[in-house]
């Protein structure tokens, strides 16, 4: 069908403007994610449906199945805006993970094996909006994403409510005719 890809396998990934999730080539071990992607272009946006694998997590025992990360989404990126607005992005995910018999380490920011057999599953739902243009010389961006959910932990026997969020504001002034110098200034 006109306008519709698919898009399968591992790989990395960028969405909106990339201060969400973007791909990390550069670093000794980038982000790779395994899925499928859905991608509808038309004349006002591109619209993605996603379902990425985010990570295995260690080995199956006998009172777990599969332990993995998963996540599973909506993209939208709108076009033919104005220039006062030439970037405007929002994302919905489903984070779930489950089967992890371990904490998250500082160092990977993974769940690692503790062995104790018990669970900890997670379910998170994380919105995104990115908006960015410029006027003359003046630029602007603004990231905001949020997640909410609950963690339950089996050896503890309770469930802990998560709620986060993050803004990130940059404002900078180019000048093109001087080798494309540009100043901002930013806030996260």
């Amino acid at each position: 069908a006109e306008g519709w890809s698919v898009r399968f396998g591992r790989g990395a990934m960028t969405i909106a403007d990339g201060r969400v999730v973007d791909k990390n080539d550069y670093s000794e071990i980038p982000n790779s994610f395994e899925g499928v992607a859905f991608m509808w272009d038309t004349d006002f946006a591109t619209v993605g449906m996603l379902g990425v694998r985010g990570a295995n997590l260690g080995p199956v025992h006998a009172n777990q199945s599969d332990p993995q990360w998963n996540f599973y989404g909506l993209t939208l990126d709108f076009k033919n805006l104005p220039d006062v607005l030439n970037m405007a992005h929002l994302h919905v995910f489903q984070e779930t993970r489950n089967g992890n018999d371990g904490d998250v380490t500082a160092a990977t920011g993974f769940p690692v094996y503790t062995g104790t057999g018990l669970e900890n599953n997670l379910s998170r739902t994380r919105f995104g909006l990115v908006v960015g243009g410029d006027v003359s010389n003046v630029d602007y961006r603004v990231t905001y994403a949020m997640y909410n959910g609950k963690e339950e932990n089996e050896a503890a026997a309770v469930d802990n409510k998560e709620s986060a969020n993050m803004m990130d504001l940059e404002l900078g002034y180019k000048v093109p005719e001087m080798m494309n110098f540009r100043v901002y200034v930013g806030y996260h």
